[in-house]
């Protein structure tokens, strides 16, 4: 048998401990939304066919994201069901200054993506908003 004094003494101790431990990990939590960077860019096309040669450059950027790139949560392509020459980009990130700028950024999968869309953009075929 314990005594009754030191049952609640080592319970008030899981207690404040327990506390703790779940304010540390809300305050980890709130660090790593903080730190999510996330894009929602919008594409908009002139034509059908220039919406198709998008998804050609897109997609082995997608796919070596998907491959290769961890600290990319999301990188999806979402289409508009009411204005079928607009595409919309959503793209989170673990943080900006690594996953965005380091690791996406620098990778070779899209810096042979960047400059096919710039050309398809510089020929009037798209125009590209957001953040």
């Amino acid at each position: 048998h314990f005594p009754c004094e030191l049952i609640s003494i080592s319970f008030l101790l899981y207690s404040i401990i327990s506390s703790h431990l779940s304010s540390f990990k809300i305050a980890q939590q709130e660090k790593l939304v903080m730190a999510i960077f996330s894009l929602l860019v919008t594409l908009q096309f002139t034509a059908e066919e220039h919406k198709q040669e998008f998804f050609k450059i897109v997609k082995p950027l997608a796919d070596y994201i998907q491959s290769s790139e961890p600290e990319t949560l999301a990188f999806e392509v979402i289409l508009n069901d009411k204005d079928p020459l607009q595409v919309m980009l959503l793209e989170r990130y673990q943080d900006k200054e690594n996953a965005f700028l380091k690791i996406h950024k620098t990778s070779k999968a899209f810096l042979e993506y960047r400059p096919k869309l710039q050309a398809i953009q510089d020929a009037g075929h798209v125009t590209i908003s957001g953040n």
